[in-house]
């Protein structure tokens, strides 16, 4: 029961992580994008 409890804890806790990195990765890529869509 402890193991897999935390196992369950620590696959959320990486899902979280990725959602995040995720996120901001997409909001990177956007503000590159418009950035040179200005320029050119």
């Amino acid at each position: 029961m402890g193991e897999v409890g935390a196992l369950v804890l620590l696959n959320l806790s990486m899902i979280g992580r990725w959602k995040r990195w995720k996120g901001c990765f997409v909001a990177w890529m956007g503000r590159r994008l418009m950035w040179v869509r200005r320029i050119g």
